[in-house]
């Protein structure tokens, strides 16, 4: 997988937007950026996984918490 792709090759369009929200807002949970972009649970999975992959954040610990990078 190389930087900004997903598993099936496709750069989410809203990547950019998740990136900058989550390094402005310090909130890292799949939860939180579903309901500040409005999008499914899934679509925003799936974006904090590219995000994770990308190194800007890290894998979720024992709490399933992640940090930003």
């Amino acid at each position: 997988v190389t930087t900004n792709e997903s598993f099936d090759g496709e750069v989410d369009e809203l990547y950019e937007e998740a990136k900058r929200v989550i390094l402005e807002d310090g909130k890292t949970s799949i939860s939180y950026l579903q309901r500040r972009l409005k999008i499914g649970y899934n679509r925003s999975a799936n974006i904090i996984e590219q995000l994770t992959q990308n190194g800007i954040l890290s894998e979720p610990d024992a709490k399933g918490q992640r940090e930003i990078l």
